[in-house]
Formats: C-alpha cells, structure tokens, sequence
C-alpha cells in the first residue's frame, strides 16, 4: 500500500491485555468488550450508511504451542476460512516477528456475505506470546473503501508491543 498516507497515531496501552498498539488518535474509539477482548470502531461512513470499520485484539488460551504447532495452526485456519465463506478470496498470507520478539501470521482476504451482497476485506492475525496466550487479531472494511483503511489496519498490527509481566 505504498503512496497511503497514514493519520496520525497515538499509543493506546491495555494493561489487561498485556498489549500496545498505535492507533489513529482521531476519528476511531476503542471500546473494551471484557478483560480478554476489545475492538476499534473507524469513522462511521455516512455514504455507506454509517458502516464503521472495525479492528479486535483478543486473548485465548491455544491448544499447543512450538513452532510446528503455530505452523499447522495457521494452516488449519486458513482451510478453515476458505471453507467458512461461500465468496472468498485468499489474497495473501505475511509472517513476520514484531520488536517484542513474538511470531505474527497475517492473511488478508475478501469475502461477500451471502445476505447482504456487501463485499470485504479482512484482516486475520495471530500471535501466540506463550504457550498459555495467543491473540487472534480481526480487521474488516467494506471493499470500496479498503485503500483507506487496510494500511491503518497493517499499521496497527505491526505496531503491536507485549507487554511482558
């Protein structure tokens, strides 16, 4: 997404996550959903009656740990999307380390809901932290708007720091 620019971000700390993130500092809200989970509301989009992007951190418990795990872990989520959706598009899959020293595994995909007809583009993340803790990281946009706010998504992923105890 290169020539995107980005607004402007501000650090959002959320201790009971043990979670960092830089998010746009306006226009957005965070909203906590319990102790192990909260999302970011993008601007509402008036000409798309008021549809708002969204982006959610959670905390869960995995079912292994280890590198081999993580690897057929990702590979099993990614069967399990391209069977969950009717319309979808595996458009690509990213690993990367953050500078907390943990594992990222990013896809980006579309997908058309069969009810409604609206097409889009959403962002699943992991990141195992431990062998006891992995965050499941989802991000959605309507498709005609993706070039506004997938690279604000892409951003605040890569800005993520855990925070160790």
């Amino acid at each position: 997404m290169t020539g995107t620019t980005l607004p402007t971000m501000a650090s959002l700390t959320l201790a009971d996550l043990k979670l960092s993130i830089r998010g746009p500092s306006e226009g957005w809200r965070a909203n906590p959903i319990d102790e192990q989970r909260f999302r970011l509301y993008g601007p509402e989009q008036p000409d798309r009656n008021d549809y708002s992007p969204t982006m959610s951190f959670g905390l869960d418990a995995p079912e292994g740990s280890g590198e081999a795990w993580f690897d057929e872990f990702t590979t099993q989520a990614v069967e399990q999307m391209q069977s969950g959706y009717t319309n979808f598009w595996l458009n690509r899959q990213e690993s990367y380390e953050l500078s907390s020293m943990v594992p990222v595994h990013a896809v980006w995909f579309e997908w058309i809901d069969d009810d409604s007809g609206m097409h889009f583009v959403q962002l699943q993340a992991f990141i195992p932290v431990s062998p006891f803790e992995i965050y499941l990281v989802n991000a959605a946009t309507l498709k005609p708007i993706e070039h506004e706010f997938v690279p604000i998504f892409d951003s605040i992923l890569r800005s993520a720091r855990i925070l160790r105890s």
